[in-house]
């Protein structure tokens, strides 16, 4: 699992599951960010499960605590079924 962070965009690549969530999520710190908006790509994401879910979510209330909006892209089909089935896809922002 790797965090790669550039001007106002971050590629998570590998699995984001429950073994590595607490790492990813704190690959991100809101509070140093000098950008005003983070993208986030998972679009080199292998394998994801409800714990990915849990992450974007406290991203998302990290992001909003600090003022930062926050987007997500190519976000895994599977992670998408999680999403839909919890009526989330309003709170978090999907491109």
């Amino acid at each position: 699992m790797t965090v790669e962070q550039t001007n106002g965009s971050c590629k998570i690549s590998g699995d984001l599951t429950f073994e590595r969530a607490a790492e990813v999520f704190s690959a991100i710190n809101f509070s140093k960010l000098s950008q005003d908006r983070l993208v986030i790509d998972f679009s080199a994401v292998d394998q994801s499960d409800s714990a990915a879910l849990a992450v974007m979510l406290e991203w998302t209330k990290q992001a909003n605590k600090n003022q930062k909006q926050i987007s997500f892209n190519h976000v895994p089909q599977q992670l998408m079924r999680l999403i839909k089935m919890a009526d989330l896809q309003d709170i978090l922002k999907l491109d």
